[in-house]
């Protein structure tokens, strides 16, 4: 086990450390980590207990009311103009209830246009707006199917 480092005073992220909580007062499944645990106070008024590592590593920089905060803010990026397989992103979509991540609108390169996941799209798993189920689809799919990724050429044949 490695020396004692007292981390009284000190800021991880928006916690400040207030003190060490004695080990009578833990828990048993606290006690069978091994690690000192701290009382920590965060800058919006609430508190948190956290072990040693948590603190140093980063894992643990906020208490469980911000963190719960922190996840409700949505980020949202722009791949306005990016091409994936056949399709171009034109513009993001509201997500119909239900849905879950981002929704795009893309011009395919047939002319028509779908709306679809950020994440299928830029995993691969939709490469056309379903023009590429048609003979004349596959061959313009071969055309657009960037040299680079050749996964992607492979699911377009």
């Amino acid at each position: 086990m490695g020396k004692f480092i007292d981390l009284t005073g000190q800021r991880f992220g928006s916690l400040t450390v207030k003190s060490k909580i004695p080990k009578d007062h833990l828990s048993d499944a606290m006690k069978r980590t091994g690690g000192a645990y701290w009382l920590c106070d965060c800058e919006c008024g609430g508190g948190r207990i956290s072990i040693t590592t948590y603190l140093r590593s980063g894992k643990v920089f906020s208490c469980s009311a911000c963190a719960k905060e922190m996840s409700r803010i949505k980020i949202s990026i722009d791949i306005a103009g990016n091409r994936y397989g056949m399709l171009v992103a034109v513009e993001r979509e509201e997500p119909s209830p239900g849905r879950q991540g981002s929704m795009w609108r893309f011009a395919c390169d047939c002319g028509q246009e779908t709306v679809a996941r950020l994440k299928d799209v830029r995993y691969g798993n939709t490469l056309s707006c379903g023009c590429m189920k048609s003979p004349k689809g596959r061959a313009l799919g071969k055309q657009s199917m960037p040299a680079d990724r050749p996964w992607l050429r492979q699911a377009a044949i």
